[in-house]
């Protein structure tokens, strides 16, 4: 809990998270063994939250959240969350291999953030999942009646798109849906590796949701379009030529999930790249928070568009508001969620908040090791409905009986994407994370074998860099030998000692962060008193001559140099 501990408060579990990027709920466990409400913190240090690949972690009652995440805060400094890295709930979040970039989401109506500038890049960082207000404009979390204007309820009918070719110049682009895709809310966009640059196919969602309105009721005529429009957008997916910039409407064959939305998608593509597989985890109908839950999992086969439900799950397990990824190609982790509001209490996500999904063999598995991986196989179900084997050699080639809705589709589905152009980060070297402990970002290159414990780079480093202490200490002692010699030689032993102490004063000065003397200046000179000490004397002027510490380095330790690592480089501070 980043606001803190209840009294006589001993540990904390996680309820349930509600659209990862949303409100995290907390079991506060006491002293007495007993457990406390679940609250909402509110996390208010803007924790970003970590999930590594190469770490592994169970599901079962052992689980520990730090065991899986490590947090990085979006607050300088690790302070609270503020205006330049406000809080949002709900929204998106999408990546390259070299930047992250948070996309919509709610802001909390409160005078601790200032809503961004219409004509800045984070003015897109208005809209929830394709809903808008009736304005356009502002929209905010749970405003209050008198700013109902200001609640995202009704459909976007624009799809926006960014280009991240250049890193921190991103170009954005709002165009306008045409009449025949319709908004919806909750939908879940899949990018489908086929043709030139591959297509986005929108699935599920609904229109007039629960989670939209105050009290999450729906009226009854809202209720009653909705449950003759939503089903629908599994029936009908639409599907988006990214180069060409065209949009199809495709009718689905199978049986469909029916209407969901809050649910989770991830793609396999089958090893020879014939078919590519959308999983649908979760969600609910949009309209009954109070009933129980999706826990199915389903299938789309992408070229026949054939819907297969490869799992059916309990109604205890569903969840919605959820997050899904694959960090190999047959696993899909589950991020998040919440249960269903059947109970006066609001329920615990039952299992935690992370799950484990096989692809293959379409169970739920209990721990994740990055050691334990295959690649992906196709489901004996799905085979059975497209023909083929587990590797692909999908007998159909496209939608069995009704065909494609544009004939223009059967080119677009039936040309190869170059797939040299997806970067594969897998397999994950097995490592060790301490708990509570933060976490840097991966570098854009992994490096296989980089195990747990002392990081591998430790050893070398450590070697250059007492290598060259050592080499320094001897070309000094070689230095100051000389000069002394010199110094004898013309019966000037006291300048020699003098001058060492002064030698020795301006690398202490070195070290504590006084400047060193520039290149193109002469070192000081060094002025001594002509009378003769005793090596007491010179000892004791040693340690009472004034060290004056540079005012912008005031208070700081000698220390050796810190060596900081990122992927392959090495920087010294």
């Amino acid at each position: 809990m980043a606001a803190g501990w209840q009294a006589n408060q001993r540990n904390s579990t996680l309820c349930y998270w509600d659209s990862p990027r949303g409100y995290q709920w907390w079991t506060p466990g006491l002293a007495d063994g007993t457990y406390g409400t679940v609250v909402n913190d509110g996390n208010p240090l803007g924790l970003v939250y970590l999930l590594n690949f190469s770490t592994p972690f169970n599901t079962t009652g052992t689980f520990n959240l730090s065991d899986a995440f490590t947090t990085i805060s979006k607050a300088p400094g690790g302070g609270n969350a503020n205006n330049i890295g406000p809080l949002y709930y709900d929204g998106a979040m999408f990546a390259n291999d070299g930047e992250w970039i948070t996309y919509g989401g709610l802001l909390k109506n409160t005078d601790a953030y200032k809503p961004q500038p219409a004509d800045a890049i984070a003015a897109y960082q208005k809209y929830q999942y394709g809903l808008r207000s009736a304005s356009k404009g502002e929209i905010f979390y749970q405003p209050a009646s008198k700013n109902e204007s200001q609640r995202a309820v009704y459909e976007s009918d624009t799809l926006i798109g960014v280009d991240m070719t250049r890193q921190g110049q991103e170009t954005w682009t709002n165009d306008t849906l045409p009449t025949t895709v319709p908004g919806r809310a909750g939908a879940e966009l899949v990018w489908v590796p086929v043709s030139t640059q591959g297509v986005l196919i929108a699935i599920g969602g609904v229109i007039n949701p629960s989670f939209a309105l105050n009290n999450n009721k729906v009226n009854a005529s809202e209720a009653d379009e909705s449950s003759k429009i939503s089903p629908t957008f599994m029936k009908t997916v639409s599907v988006y030529d990214i180069e060409k910039k065209i949009w199809y409407e495709q009718n689905t064959t199978g049986t469909a999930p029916g209407a969901l939305t809050q649910g989770c998608t991830v793609l396999a593509s089958t090893q020879d790249g014939s078919s590519h597989n959308i999983y649908w985890y979760g969600g609910y109908d949009g309209l009954n928070p109070k009933s129980p839950f999706s826990d199915d999992v389903w299938v789309l086969s992408i070229p026949t568009f054939t819907w297969v439900k490869v799992k059916s799950g309990t109604s205890t397990h569903g969840r919605a508001g959820h997050k899904c990824t694959k960090p190999y190609p047959d696993q899909m982790i589950v991020v998040g969620g919440y249960a269903d509001y059947g109970a006066a209490v609001p329920k615990c996500l039952e299992g935690g908040v992370l799950q484990i999904f096989n692809l293959s063999s379409t169970l739920w598995m209990d721990t994740y090791s990055p050691e334990n991986w295959s690649n992906y196989s196709v489901p004996a179900s799905v085979i059975a409905a497209i023909g083929g084997t587990s590797t692909g050699g999908s007998t159909q080639t496209a939608p069995a009986t009704i065909g494609f809705s544009n004939t223009s589709m059967t080119a677009l589905f039936g040309t190869k994407y170059n797939t040299t152009k997806i970067k594969q980060w897998y397999p994950y070297a097995l490592q060790t994370v301490e708990a509570n402990h933060t976490t840097p970002l991966p570098s854009a290159v992994p490096k296989p074998g980089s195990g747990g414990g002392t990081p591998s780079y430790l050893a070398p480093v450590l070697g250059v860099v007492l290598g060259l202490i050592f080499i320094s200490l001897l070309v000094l002692a070689f230095v100051l030998w000389r000069k002394r010699r010199y110094f004898k030689a013309n019966g000037t032993q006291t300048q020699s000692e003098a001058g060492t102490m002064d030698n020795n004063r301006w690398i202490a000065n070195w070290l504590r962060g006084q400047p060193a003397v520039p290149a193109n200046e002469k070192a000081p000179t060094v002025t001594t008193d002509e009378t003769p000490m005793t090596p007491a004397e010179e000892e004791e002027r040693a340690y009472t001559v004034p060290h004056p510490v540079a005012a912008e380095m005031a208070g700081v330790p000698i220390a050796e140099m810190a060596v900081i690592t990122h992927g392959t480089s090495l920087y010294y501070m």
